[in-house]
């Protein structure tokens, strides 16, 4: 790690939050997207939410009406198969974040990762991603104490497991069988439910013995990447002809603002979950790759990693990654032992 890989971490990230936000926030106001969203919560509309679940605060009953129209949509053809896809892929994201926050030697970032959380649910996870990985690998990169090179111990990596398994993915399960407005509004602070489930386990095996985590994070990394694996697979296979990699292009958002005059809500609303779900990825991905310790492992990932995508979904390679960067870390710390054994003799 060096200033100079820093840099090039200052030039990769900044690249791709211009990408995310002219994709996203742009996009969905100069297609009309948000126009077409503001419009189904009507003051009318409002106060109708406002009387079950509103907080008797104008703006943010006008915010929740609009979440609630947002995801209602979403879970309905034709977007639904891709929501299912985002939802089922974010446990490994999630994951690997608490597991780079649990590092003794993280960088300063990584110690507030409920206010991402926060980010997440109202920036977007693109831009709350891209934000979080770009200031975690630009302080890991450039030197010092704070590097992320410690391997996670095993209260930690319960304590992340945990985390996502209840604090997301109960939420999340629930949202998806009811797709009520009630579980949609349960649904939106998930980040809160993580955060309190890791401090509380966190605090709860404080005076736990240190042991090393990998066994657990073999477990966990592998089955978090094969639900999003199957679930990428199982949910697009059926949209797949003989040309697999030409659909998969064609399935892909366009980049030119769409014009405003044929933009539908539902239209607006697959664009912006497709480039939300694309750069969230995209950073996390990017973090690894810098991240990682050996440039011909780089190089080699590089390479292949089109591939895996496709053919895997992202979720799968995310997985992939940070059990490789995991591996990386462990062997490099029984080497630092060994060496430090052989100089006291």
């Amino acid at each position: 790690m060096a200033p100079t890989t820093s840099l090039a971490a200052v030039i990769a990230f900044s690249g791709l939050l211009a990408c995310a936000v002219y994709t996203i926030p742009i996009h969905f106001d100069k297609s009309g997207g948000a126009r077409l969203l503001e419009s189904t919560c009507p003051p009318t509309r409002v106060k109708e939410y406002a009387a079950s679940y509103g907080t008797g605060i104008e703006p943010i009953d006008g915010f929740l009406c609009g979440i609630d129209t947002f995801f209602k949509t979403a879970s309905q053809p034709p977007i639904a198969d891709f929501m299912r896809i985002f939802l089922l892929n974010g446990p490994v994201a999630y994951l690997v974040l608490l597991l780079e926050s649990s590092r003794d030697d993280r960088p300063y970032v990584a110690y507030v990762p409920l206010l991402f959380g926060f980010l997440t649910q109202t920036i977007t996870a693109a831009l709350s991603s891209a934000l979080f990985w770009a200031l975690f690998t630009i302080q890991a990169c450039f030197g010092g104490s704070r590097q992320a090179k410690t391997p996670v111990s095993h209260t930690a990596v319960e304590a992340s497991v945990l985390a996502v398994l209840l604090g997301y993915g109960i939420p999340t399960a629930w949202m998806m069988v009811a797709e009520s407005s009630f579980t949609i509004l349960a649904w939106q602070p998930f980040p809160v439910y993580m955060s309190i489930i890791y401090n509380g386990w966190l605090f709860y095996r404080s005076k736990a013995p240190r042991q090393s985590g990998w066994n657990l994070v073999q477990l966990s990394l592998l089955f978090f990447s094969g639900v999003a694996s199957v679930s990428w697979v199982y949910i697009l296979f059926p949209y797949f002809s003989k040309n697999a990699l030409w659909d998969l292009y064609r399935w892909l958002p366009s980049w030119d603002v769409p014009s405003p005059e044929t933009t539908t809500l539902t239209s607006a609303l697959f664009q912006l979950l497709q480039y939300d779900f694309i750069w969230m990825f995209a950073a996390t991905i990017l973090a690894a790759l810098f991240l990682s310790q050996e440039w011909s492992d780089l190089f080699f990932a590089v390479q292949t990693l089109p591939l895996l995508i496709v053919a895997f979904g992202p979720g799968a390679v995310v997985g992939g990654l940070w059990l490789f960067r995991e591996m990386q870390l462990i062997i490099q710390e029984e080497q630092k032992k060994r060496a430090a054994e052989v100089k006291r003799r």
